[in-house]
């Protein structure tokens, strides 16, 4: 259950070590979860889209197929990666090393970070010339955006003209590149989550197991090379952050720390911003609980507002 205590997760560890069945489960759910991973690359380069394909012929079918049979596989072995503790980075790495190489999967928005990046690494202004007008990247862009212009702030652009530079403007490098936002996203996410669940009294493992190793957040996240990775991992960071130095008698401090950090989360996608409320009312909970002096008016919800602001 998602409410397990800290120590009865780490009474399982030892027993998982020394069975047989596990380990033979954790081979099964991982070759199931990569042959799925490669599947679903598999159909991101046969389709000439990131949907179905124009025209079903053969191919057109083995590949839509593919996509369906991968799909599956993921999920099923993610299903049955539950009972697995202490495992959650081994399946997590081998199930997403194949979305590396794959093209932007279940949308384009990866090849609309590349043109932005294009155009800004050209001197131009994101917000002023269309995607579509980005070059080769421009053509790919998905149809309804080609005539729009940038609509993320500053701090994507930025990252998203370094890894155009880095490419050399390379159409194929160029996109690839847009994952590695996405991976530091992931990273963050998998050091914050498992502190964030302690502090609820959640089961670190289950919250990895739901949150991060989940297809949902691969799939979407690493395979499509979303910017939100990189928004989540900032925000939950800053609640960490936060939490860390009110905790030890610095709220203030924490609450600066937090909310910097949030602005960073806010410079790559805007709702970012709204893990401010987290930082404040998360450190102003726990300080409370701790029995901080600045902190033990429960009732005093002007004091939290003027926090908040």
């Amino acid at each position: 259950m998602l409410m397990t205590t800290t120590t009865h997760f780490h009474d399982r560890q030892p027993a998982l070590a020394h069975s047989h069945p596990d380990r033979r489960r954790l081979v099964e759910v991982l070759v199931m979860g990569f042959v799925g991973s490669v599947m679903m690359v598999v159909w991101g380069w046969g389709s000439p889209h990131a949907g179905m394909p124009e025209q079903v012929r053969p191919i057109g079918v083995a590949v839509v197929a593919s996509s369906v049979v991968g799909l599956s596989a993921m999920i099923i072995a993610w299903l049955r990666s539950r009972k697995l503790v202490g495992t959650r980075l081994l399946a997590l790495v081998t199930w997403s090393l194949p979305l590396l190489f794959g093209p932007p999967l279940l949308s384009r928005d990866g090849w609309a970070y590349a043109a932005q990046g294009w155009i800004l690494a050209q001197g131009l202004d994101p917000y002023v010339v269309p995607q579509g007008l980005a070059g080769v990247l421009g053509q790919a862009v998905g149809t309804p955006w080609g005539g729009t212009t940038a609509v993320y702030p500053p701090g994507s652009l930025w990252i998203q003209a370094a890894m155009v530079t880095i490419a050399h403007a390379d159409p194929l490098w160029s996109v690839l590149l847009m994952r590695v936002p996405a991976i530091i996203g992931i990273a963050l996410m998998f050091w914050a989550m498992p502190q964030l669940a302690r502090y609820a009294g959640a089961d670190p493992d289950h919250a990895l197991w739901l949150g991060v190793c989940c297809p949902l957040t691969t799939l979407s996240i690493i395979g499509g090379m979303h910017n939100d990775g990189l928004q989540i991992g900032l925000s939950l960071a800053a609640l960490i952050v936060a939490i860390h130095l009110v905790l030890s008698g610095r709220g203030w401090l924490g609450l600066v720390a937090g909310g910097a950090i949030v602005g960073l989360a806010g410079t790559i996608k805007q709702p970012g911003v709204l893990a401010g409320v987290g930082v404040v009312t998360l450190a102003h909970a726990h300080a409370v609980r701790h029995g901080s002096h600045r902190w033990t008016n429960r009732n005093c919800w002007s004091a939290l507002l003027a926090r908040t602001a």
